[in-house]
């Protein structure tokens, strides 16, 4: 009877739609980031059975062919890459990499490893590639002044393009990190309105270039989905010991020369409110499509660019354009700056609109190029050329020479050239 009773329950239980008691369930809840597990215990029971309403799945939309997410104007796609350049943040960066404390960032010294470092976490912190399979480092051991002898270093980078074809051609973007050191041990400085100090800061020379350069990095790294070809980026060590740096890496090329269409360089950007807001474009002729277009940023701008074709002017586009390279080398110039190379050359100094500026119109220019896809490969009056490498800077021409102004007697050649259009140098 005992057991007869047993039977007649389970039966009404089944009859009213519940279950015997079960061991274990698993159910897989859906979220928008994982899969969550909800396991069940001994005492779960199952529901009561759902209407067919209730039990149908819900109804998923799938857009239209037509009606996916539209792509950014090219206008919008600037501002984004506007929006990163800020002129406080400018100035915070300049402020730090020219203070004291770096010791005027001399070449093989601890104050220019220190803002090598700096650097190479901004790069990292934006997501653009290290340029060597090593890292951001390209070493070499330098050759002239007070740190002869000493290893330093080129910072690389790479923004990588997207088309399938251009993002194998490169644009080279660069500016030089070191400056003079200070006048008991420095190179080429004197003293300036403080008298007491020891230090040659190089707030325009080139601090202003190396963070132009750096938000001009910013702005591109926003767009990089953007971009066609790819943008190496390079700050220089070794510029005011005899252009070192980037005579190194044109000789050791991490990227293929013939490759490279492309190269602007940002020195000494600093001081356009003492030349009536004007920039100097060394070399913006060597490229007819970019020159125009620089013309068209001038229109937009408050500044106003004097393009020339020379190759000359002393600074780290001078290796490239020996190579073939058309660029730009954009400039306020040494005689707009009474700081030049002195212990005066401070950051209260530097005008932080013009330099915003500058690093505005330079991240236009480069996101044309990237886009552009005529060939920026054969500059103006050097088609069909093969144009040789220079040789090093020997110490007695270093002694002789002046910087920002020809720093080898090949160059004074090579501009020459450029202005002339032969066809052999």
């Amino acid at each position: 009877m005992k057991y007869l009773v047993m039977c007649l329950v389970v039966l009404f239980n089944v009859a009213c739609g519940e279950q015997a008691p079960i061991e274990r369930r698993v159910a897989f809840i859906q979220s928008s980031d994982q899969v969550v597990v909800e396991e069940a215990t001994e005492t779960t029971k199952k529901k009561p059975l759902e209407t067919p309403e209730e039990s149908l799945p819900p109804v998923v939309t799938v857009p239209e062919p037509g009606l996916e997410p539209t792509p950014p104007t090219l206008e919008e796609v600037i501002q984004l890459g506007l929006d990163a350049i800020d002129l406080e943040i400018i100035k915070e960066e300049l402020t730090y990499i020219s203070s004291d404390e770096h010791e005027g960032r001399l070449s093989g010294t601890k104050g220019n490893e220190t803002i090598a470092d700096y650097l190479i976490g901004h790069l990292e912190d934006l997501g653009v590639s290290p340029g060597l399979e090593s890292g951001y480092l390209q070493e070499f051991r330098i050759q002239n002044g007070p740190t002869s002898g000493q290893g330093t270093a080129n910072i690389v980078g790479v923004i990588r393009g997207q088309d399938e074809v251009l993002k194998d051609e490169y644009i080279v973007i660069g500016a030089h990190m070191d400056h003079a050191g200070m006048l008991s041990k420095g190179y080429t400085c004197s003293s300036g309105d403080r008298d007491s100090n020891q230090i040659c800061n190089g707030a325009d020379d080139n601090g202003s270039g190396t963070i132009g350069l750096l938000n001009v990095t910013k702005a591109l790294a926003k767009v990089q989905k953007h971009l066609k070809r790819s943008v190496v980026v390079i700050w220089f060590s070794g510029e005011e010991l005899g252009l070192e740096g980037s005579w190194h890496y044109v000789r050791n090329p991490i990227f293929p020369l013939e490759k490279t269409v492309y190269m602007m360089n940002l020195d000494m950007i600093g001081y356009a409110h003492t030349n009536q807001q004007r920039v100097s474009g060394l070399g913006g002729g060597t490229s007819s499509a970019a020159e125009n277009f620089i013309k068209e940023l001038d229109d937009k701008y408050d500044l106003t660019v004097d393009i020339t074709a020379q190759a000359g002017g002393g600074s780290d586009h001078v290796p490239f354009m020996a190579e073939g390279i058309p660029g730009v080398f954009f400039h306020t110039g040494v005689a707009n700056n009474p700081n030049y190379h002195k212990t005066s050359d401070t950051a209260e100094k530097i005008s932080y609109e013009g330099l915003t500026t500058i690093a505005e119109m330079s991240f236009e220019l480069i996101h044309y190029v990237a886009n552009n896809e005529e060939s920026f490969s054969v500059p103006v009056g050097v088609a069909g050329t093969s144009i040789k490498r220079a040789p090093l800077v020997t110490k007695a021409e270093q002694a002789q020479s002046c910087h920002h102004l020809i720093l080898n007697p090949y160059v004074e050649k090579m501009s020459s050239f450029m202005q002339s259009g032969k066809k052999n140098p």
